[in-house]
């Protein structure tokens, strides 16, 4: 018997954790000249969400997920509920997320940079 021809499995609504990124990370922010501009500590799930950490406090949580050579952060979440929700006062708001590209993955740093050069380090914290 032949195989039948599958149809294309539809893409998943974001976020999504991609295994590679899962865990806990410092990230440093550099600018164009490749000066630190900023630290701080991300918890990525592998449920697509993740939480924020800075020197003092817990920030806040968010949706985050990996397309092909892409990192994506931001609100979206995994309530269709919610993201129907943002999605009809799109119009009057903008999306609260950031893109970045993914320039090398390792299992205990990533890099990435921004359309305007500059670049993001995530280093592995053992847990």
């Amino acid at each position: 018997m032949a195989d039948e021809p599958q149809e294309p499995k539809p893409e998943r609504d974001w976020p999504r954790g991609d295994a590679r990124f899962v865990g806990k990370w410092e990230v440093s922010f550099y600018d164009q000249e490749s000066r630190l501009n900023r630290t701080l500590v991300l918890v990525l799930k592998s449920n697509g969400l993740g939480e924020t950490y800075g020197k003092v406090r817990r920030g806040g949580d968010f949706a985050w997920e990996v397309r092909g050579k892409v990192f994506r952060q931001g609100s979206p979440t995994t309530s269709r509920i919610v993201n129907d929700a943002i999605a009809s006062v799109q119009r009057q708001f903008p999306t609260d997320y950031i893109q970045v590209n993914i320039v090398s993955v390792d299992a205990d740093e990533i890099e990435m940079s921004t359309e305007s050069g500059s670049r993001i380090v995530f280093k592995r914290i053992p847990e």
